[in-house]
């Protein structure tokens, strides 16, 4: 029981003594004004590095997630145009109940295109274009003996579309309309 009184007696001098060691640093941390700003400085120091790496953080975080769902591809790529052959067909006009040739190409971009039309033919020419698929061509023969031949072919850097029909003089006519992502150039020429 005394070992136990003793143990408890050095227990509250030493906590005392502690204490009093613990006010004796503060009291000489204040008192020390060059001390203080040095502990307040790397304290300030310590706190600015983990908010601008917080900072850096967030930024770069939002920076891929604003890509990711926001890429409307790189700019300041070109994008080349280009022009496909989506149909080439002889089919009826929904509207007249009239058998017409439809030639339809694909333009990933509107074109400015040159426009010739002589007597019964049409020709385009679409300048610093590029042909995908090759070119193509042929021959519809109409009921009454007349014909339409028709060409799309890369000339250089450009692309020609030549449509010219034989033994008749209605009109070709052309359109370039807007369908989703891409360009329709459609040209349709009345077979008799």
């Amino acid at each position: 029981m005394l070992s136990r009184m003793i143990h408890a007696i050095r227990r509250l001098i030493e906590a005392d003594r502690q204490e009093r060691t613990a006010a004796e640093k503060e009291l000489a941390r204040v008192e020390d004004p060059e001390g203080l700003r040095h502990e307040l400085r790397e304290r300030n120091r310590r706190l600015l590095t983990w908010l601008g790496a917080l900072s850096l953080g967030g930024l770069l975080f939002g920076l891929m997630i604003g890509r990711l769902y926001h890429d409307e591809g790189r700019p300041g790529v070109p994008v080349t145009p280009q022009v496909s052959i989506r149909q080439a067909v002889e089919t009826t006009d929904g509207i007249s109940g009239q058998r017409v040739f439809r030639l339809v190409l694909n333009l990933n971009q509107p074109v400015r295109y040159e426009r010739y039309q002589p007597e019964g033919g049409l020709s385009l020419r679409l300048p610093a274009i590029t042909l995908v698929g090759g070119e193509r061509s042929g021959t519809v023969r109409s009921a009454t003996g007349g014909s339409l031949s028709w060409s799309v072919r890369q000339e250089g850097r450009d692309v020609t579309v030549l449509v010219v029909r034989l033994g008749d003089e209605q009109a070709v006519q052309d359109q370039l309309k807007k369908q989703g992502d891409t360009w329709l150039l459609r040209i349709e020429a009345p077979l008799p």
